[in-house]
């Protein structure tokens, strides 16, 4: 399929689930309206002093003052959060929340601009593309109860990548840099406003010849246009493309590579990962009084993951060596034989949906109600195949693995924000997911087959948070929550059609902190967690060191501990903000 038919046909929309801000809502022109469905939390400060959980925002001016050379380094400043390396510039993300595992970024919900990045949310949400840091304007992650609203995750948390809006004013940007290696990063966009509407164009071109052990080539394409159909009613159009070819191995290295220090040999020079996203967006937004507004949002992506990998073998007894050794072979198990031949394993994910939703502020018995209400149907296919090449560079060969996984999904959430007083804000919540999925295998090893095996799940996800705030500066924030993320397709179904009926993900979380501003130039947050799982799924695949089987029900587990930010503003502490 072409290019250009996939980005006509292929639609990703901007997720409707935003707390929507009240001193907007409460204004005439749409112009002044924040467009719901980008940001999950806001930045305004009542916003964030109201967020039943923790919260932590990263705004595009401390991303301008960090000159993050990859979102690894930006991750890593935030506290519960652990980012895993893969290949050292950040082009995958592996990140675990709380004690979750990272592998893959499996535990949580990652989006840009509200919308899933995954390669398949529900069945297979493994982060083989990762939205780059280089064209973000800001990121959120969320904790807490207030994740029910974000599915189908909901147990690690979330993190919302922000992209950049259309500039108010005609806006050329260009930034170039390079380095040792073949390094270099370049830039180049334009956006503009006009009359009822405004765009923003960027392209990204990355490459590095050899930095440490890894290579690569990404493009990096994106478009966004707002136009507002009349004083009440908006548009918002995005496009992207993403193109990547990068080195990348699950080839590691010996124990006695590791004591002998060889910690920089180039293992499978072969490997190649040519990773390509297409995706787009369209919403729409009606403001139907001052306290309503209500979205309408399609979306839907188009990710390929072509991944050539050399066969090799732990012994020297294979008979299709190509003689190219790396190790010690004086040592049992210490040298690593590479084979003539490949295993090319290529994946093609479709993902595309609809979801309405409405926000609204209400009374009801006397208080004040902000209820956020909406429901999705999602749609889902992966076309998985098995490639065995005859050389040790070979992208085509013998098929020998070829399968369709397909999943269809229908969410519906409603979460209130209870003012009773103006110092206790109550947020009750619920979400229901249910989620049906196929599997249909047509080759295994030599033989054609017709195997085929469904199966479903399907569960309730509710969720309350507390918030109490004794000043203008001091909120002290509770909730408890329900953990729930579905599992893979291909590991609930097995390659001969078993149907395992493997358990959802189930956990009971539990939050308590404090976030406060005792002055001007001085923020923290902190808070106990818990996170009580009645089944946690153990990995067992390549990337995380297993045998490539999938996951299986590890049973009742616990995950308590404690995190402290500390925001110390020098610029305002030293009076820098006004030279």
């Amino acid at each position: 399929m072409s290019t250009l038919i996939k980005l006509l046909i292929v639609f990703v929309g901007l997720s409707s689930v935003i707390n929507a801000n009240e001193e907007n809502r409460k204004k005439d022109s749409l112009n002044k309206y924040e467009f719901s469905g980008v940001e999950i939390v806001g930045k305004k400060n009542d916003i964030l002093m109201s967020t039943p959980g923790t919260v932590n925002f990263i705004d595009s001016k401390e991303l301008e003052l960090r000159q993050a050379y990859n979102g690894n380094e930006v991750f890593r400043t935030v506290p519960g959060i652990f980012v895993a390396d893969e290949e050292g510039v950040g082009l995958r993300l592996n990140m675990g929340i709380r004690g979750l595992d990272p592998d893959r970024s499996r535990t949580l919900l990652v989006m840009e601009d509200g919308i899933p990045v995954a390669l398949a949310p529900y069945g297979e949400p493994e982060m083989y593309y990762t939205p780059s840091i280089d064209r973000m304007s800001g990121i959120e992650i969320l904790k807490g109860s207030g994740s029910i609203i974000y599915g189908p995750q909901t147990i690690g948390g979330v993190v919302n990548y922000l992209t950049q809006d259309p500039p108010e004013n005609s806006q050329v940007k260009f930034d170039f840099s390079g380095g040792s290696g073949g390094y270099l990063n370049t830039s180049i966009g334009y956006g503009d406003s006009f009359g009822s509407g405004g765009f923003i164009t960027e392209l990204y071109h990355k490459k590095a010849d050899n930095i440490g052990l890894t290579n690569y080539t990404i493009f990096d394409f994106m478009t966004k246009a707002k136009f507002n159909l009349d004083a009440n009613s908006s548009i918002r159009i995005k496009l992207g493309a993403y193109d990547e070819i990068s080195n990348s191995t699950y080839v590691g290295l010996t124990q006695s590579m590791y004591d002998n220090g060889d910690y920089y040999t180039e293992i499978a020079p072969n490997d190649e990962l040519d990773v390509k996203r297409y995706s787009g967006s369209l919403s729409y937004q009606k403001v139907l009084s001052q306290t309503t507004v209500i979205n309408a949002t399609l979306y839907g992506y188009n990710t390929t993951r072509f991944w050539k990998r050399q066969n090799f073998s732990r012994s020297p007894g294979a008979s299709d060596q190509t003689g190219i050794v790396f190790g010690d072979t004086d040592v049992d198990g210490g040298a690593i034989y590479m084979r003539d031949g490949t295993g090319n394993r290529n994946r093609e994910f479709n993902v595309v949906g609809v979801q309405p939703n409405i926000l609204s502020e209400i009374d009801l018995l006397g208080f004040n109600n902000k209820i956020n209400a909406g429901i999705r149907l999602h749609y889902e296919e992966a076309f998985e195949q098995r490639i065995n090449g005859t050389n040790a560079t070979a992208n085509s060969g013998n098929l020998v693995a070829d399968e369709v996984r397909t999943g269809k999904a229908f969410s519906a959430y409603v979460h209130d924000r209870i003012y009773f007083t103006d110092e206790l804000v109550v947020s009750p919540g619920v979400r229901y997911e249910n989620f049906n999925y196929e599997r249909e295998i047509f080759r295994t090893g030599s033989n054609d087959t017709l195997i085929n095996s469904s199966s479903g799940i399907s569960s309730f996800i509710p969720g309350i948070g507390i918030n109490y705030t004794l000043s203008n500066n001091y909120t002290f924030f509770a909730g408890m929550h329900r953990g729930f993320s579905p599992p893979r397709i291909k590991d609930a179904i097995t390659n001969s059609g078993e149907a395992l009926e493997l358990d959802a993900e189930l956990s009971l979380n539990y939050e308590l902190g404090i976030r406060t501003r005792p002055a001007e130039y001085l923020s923290v947050e902190s808070s106990i967690y818990m996170l009580d799982f009645e089944n946690q799924i153990i990995p067992v695949s390549e990337s995380s060191g297993g045998t490539g089987t999938g996951l299986v029900n590890g049973g009742e587990t616990m995950h308590q501990g404690v995190e402290l930010a500390v925001l110390l503003d020098f610029a305002h502490i030293f009076n820098l903000n006004s030279l």
